[in-house]
């Protein structure tokens, strides 16, 4: 729903036009080299600036990495390759595009931190009119993602600034320390709810936040979300910071409830809209629908499916070559035996899963039409005609389009 709705209201309202596209292969023929050095407080940055204008960059970066030997850091490590605007943001290509070559900047602020930049060296190379043509399409692709990126999150701004979201700061506490106690107990499965209803005594985080889940963590423009609440919609994977850096956790949590709210209004807002009823959107939902039934069918014929170690090193024993970074290297179980295992798990699901479809085509006779199918070409890969690529989608994450299953031939 999500999707349909940033169709309708941001991908839909994009225009690229070849004016832009020509601009942009023209900027993309132009190249810089670049020196960086970054310092945490403002007033020092400036000084550090100043004495590189006076001494010059290596110098004064070569003194301060010389105070800290332990860095084994020289100059060098700080400058760049040659990059073109296809590399760096836009953001970052206005601060630096007017700064003259070898000229130190003034600092310049970057996610709480201060850059110095110095220009080392520009390429130019000529355009001929072919690339003009046959470039064109590469171009409009990458001004339009650069565009929707833009326009989602200002898009995204303009709709939740209204909502006055606040997180309620002791009602957060109580659910990070709990998610960080849970993750420290290392759970066989995922079920932080079920974790949260058995919590015994001595897991005091837990216990604590099961007696609050009454307790109000998130309002908003007309209305809020209990801890409860809010655990309904709670997905704890995503959470995968360690769980003995509180800051992570918090961090991690802290968007993590920040998205679920965002995605709520949005999803209200698609709905609205009537965007149920999308054609695009009953398509791919019909194709997701069916790969989670295919997954929930192979995790039950394969449940049972367990590998011991002597199964794991019976398996690591007939394949060790599989397993030889160098050509002379003799590999150990020991050093190998989680992979062994899981490649021994793969191996037994693959046998069972492929017995199971051997047993089904007695029942639904598949035919494939191979003169047909020898008729479809794919692209070709440069470096391997076997070569696979999987596609994800910037906004979910997910892949693009669902597949039967990555695994399936290993």
């Amino acid at each position: 729903l999500i999707e349909e709705l940033f169709k309708a209201e941001v991908n839909s309202k994009i225009k690229i036009t070849p004016e832009q596209v020509k601009e942009a292969i023209n900027k993309s023929k132009v190249s810089w080299k670049l020196r960086y050095w970054m310092e945490p407080n403002l007033d020092y940055a400036q000084r550090v600036a100043q004495a590189m204008r006076e001494r010059g960059y290596a110098d004064v970066v070569g003194e301060i990495l010389a105070s800290n030997p332990e860095t084994n850091l020289k100059p060098k490590d700080f400058e760049t390759k040659y990059l073109s605007f296809l590399d760096v943001t836009d953001e970052f290509l206005d601060t630096i595009k007017d700064l003259p070559i070898g000229e130190i900047s003034d600092p310049i602020e970057r996610n709480g931190v201060y850059f110095i930049y110095q220009i080392v060296d520009v390429r130019r190379n000529p355009v001929t009119e072919n690339e003009y043509r046959d470039q064109y399409e590469k171009y409009r692709q990458i001004l339009y993602y650069r565009q929707l990126k833009t326009e989602a999150a200002k898009y995204v701004s303009n709709f939740m600034t209204p909502k006055n979201v606040t997180t309620k700061g002791d009602a957060f506490r109580l659910l990070a320390d709990a998610v960080s106690e849970w993750k420290q107990k290392k759970p066989d499965d995922d079920d932080f709810m079920q974790a949260l209803q058995n919590a015994a005594d001595e897991q005091s985080a837990m216990k604590k936040l099961r007696d609050n889940l009454n307790q109000p963590l998130v309002t908003f423009e007309g209305g809020g979300w209990t801890i409860g609440e809010f655990l309904d919609r709670f997905d704890p994977g995503a959470i995968k910071a360690d769980p003995k850096e509180k800051h992570d956790v918090q961090s991690q949590l802290n968007e993590n409830i920040a998205l679920t709210v965002r995605d709520y209004f949005l999803v209200k807002a698609a709905r609205k809209k009537r965007l149920l009823k999308s054609p695009d959107l009953k398509r791919e939902l019909k194709e997701w629908r069916d790969k989670w039934v295919y997954r929930e069918t192979r995790k039950y014929y394969t449940q049972d499916i367990k590998v011991s170690d002597e199964q794991a090193k019976e398996y690591f024993e007939k394949f060790k070559d599989r397993y030889k970074i160098r050509w002379n290297d003799e590999p150990t179980f020991e050093e190998f035996k989680n992979q062994a295992r899981r490649d021994a798990a793969i191996q037994l699901v693959k046998a069972r899963l492929n017995h199971k479809v051997d047993s089904l085509s007695s029942y639904f006779p598949v035919v494939v039409n191979q003169a047909v199918l020898d008729t479809i070409s794919t692209i070709e890969f440069e470096k391997s005609r076997w070569a696979a690529m999987q596609v994800f989608k910037n906004s979910s994450k997910r892949m693009a389009a669902p597949v039967a299953d990555p695994a399936w031939g290993f």
